[in-house]
């Protein structure tokens, strides 16, 4: 192994830990406290949303793997994989916007956090895709999705989050009003 690559590595595995240690110190202890507390009704909200998301990623790697059993090789491995983990999770994020069991952290001064960060994240994708595209970098290597196409399933992802919560507070605001 290079000096390079093991720079890199342990560059990589102290800021994850240090990411660990700011979440367990800062972060978790503040949210018990200030946290929202699930109902009956959003817990059970949730389960179901965590069954129908782990059908949802079931049913896809198994029809990826009769794919690749067939010899129809439509995208590189790492891309399917993460084309299903953004699925399934955007599936349950969706259904606990919709059955409102979905709280996400609070802060204070700042309660649309969600909204924001969602926001940022997938107009970051788009923009980074879209640089790709003018960049002539081709989402096709050897007539499989590569890596590229990833940035735009996450603007996918969390721009259909973004927009499932607008509609939900636009909803709920709408029948506060009324």
């Amino acid at each position: 192994m290079s000096d390079n690559t093991v720079w890199i590595v342990s560059l990589f595995f102290g800021l994850f830990a240090l990411m660990i240690v700011w979440f367990v110190v800062i972060i978790a202890p503040g949210q018990r406290k200030n946290g929202k507390e699930y109902d009956e009704r959003q817990i059970m909200a949730r389960n179901q949303a965590y069954k129908y998301s782990f059908v949802l990623l079931l049913l896809y790697c198994t029809a990826c793997a009769i794919l690749e059993i067939v010899g129809i090789k439509w995208a590189l491995m790492p891309v399917m994989l993460f084309i299903g983990i953004f699925g399934s999770v955007t599936l349950f994020v969706i259904i606990c916007i919709i059955k409102d069991a979905y709280n996400e952290f609070h802060r204070k001064n700042k309660p649309s956090g969600f909204m924001n960060i969602t926001l940022m994240y997938g107009v970051f994708g788009l923009y980074r895709f879209i640089r790709n595209i003018y960049e002539d970098e081709s989402i096709f290597t050897d007539g499989m999705l590569n890596g590229n196409i990833i940035y735009l399933i996450s603007a996918v992802m969390f721009l259909s989050m973004y927009v499932t919560k607008m509609i939900s507070d636009l909803m709920k605001k709408a029948d506060e009003e009324a």
